[in-house]
């Protein structure tokens, strides 16, 4: 059996300009069979529904849904803050009914068997809950990483800290986020490519730079509610 290729990618956060540029750098540079698309693809970023257009288009994606994702199937305008659920509004306006029922078709965990190896796909922890605690919130890395005893996977794949970290540690898991692939405040986005053959797998996290030039305008001319407040905060850029 031949060495597969693949990319594992999360928090996309509607930002088509780091999509567009991850895309072009695989085409470039390593020709995949699969994008893991591990969640968070909508909301935040100013153009939803073009990258919806993309990642339910290109064969090569696998998606699962992130929280954000679920936050637009399951509304609750008590859990959110000042302009968060105007932002919803606005996302679910831009991508539309049709495309809000594919989103309700997409699952929250995907296990994908390559070469003998499986790979489980996750958001976060395995709870039907938007709000998905993690490591960076307070949590051991034995309790986070006891959530996944109930899978049968070689490699639990997660994202949602935006932050790229690989872990061999317990049961002979090994547990990988690739970071966000389109909220950066270093202009750069982030993902994790891998080889798996029959006899061994090697994963290699990438950090590159990128033309993030026009986000900002976007963000103006498309009235993105919330702009002021993201710009700032996810990309430390001030308008």
């Amino acid at each position: 059996m031949k060495t597969e290729k693949i990319a594992i990618v999360s928090d996309i956060h509607a930002n088509i300009y780091a999509l567009n540029a991850f895309l072009d750098y695989l085409k470039n540079n390593f020709h995949v069979t699969y994008i893991l698309n591990l969640g968070n693809f909508l909301q935040i970023g100013p153009f939803p529904k073009e990258v919806m257009d993309i990642i339910l288009t290109d064969k090569r994606f696998i998606n699962i849904l992130g929280s954000d994702d679920i936050s637009l199937l399951k509304r609750d305008p008590s859990s959110f803050k000042g302009d968060e659920f105007a932002h919803q509004d606005w996302t679910i306006g831009q991508i539309g009914p049709e495309l809000t029922g594919k989103l309700a078709q997409i699952s929250k965990s995907n296990i994908l068997t390559v070469n003998g190896k499986k790979l489980l796909m996750l958001h976060s922890r395995p709870y039907d809950s938007a709000e998905m605690p993690l490591l960076y919130q307070g949590k051991t890395l034995e309790e986070f990483i006891k959530d996944y005893d109930m899978f049968e996977a070689d490699y639990v794949l997660f994202g949602h800290t935006h932050l790229q970290s690989l872990i061999t540690y317990w049961e002979d898991k090994t547990f990988i986020n690739p970071g966000s692939l389109g909220c950066s405040k270093e202009h750069t986005l982030s993902f994790c490519l891998a080889e798996i053959g029959t006899e061994d797998e090697n994963f290699t996290f990438k950090k590159i730079h990128y033309d993030d030039s026009k986000l900002k305008d976007s963000y103006i001319r498309l009235k993105v509610p919330g702009a002021k407040r993201i710009l700032q905060v996810f990309y430390g850029i001030e308008i």
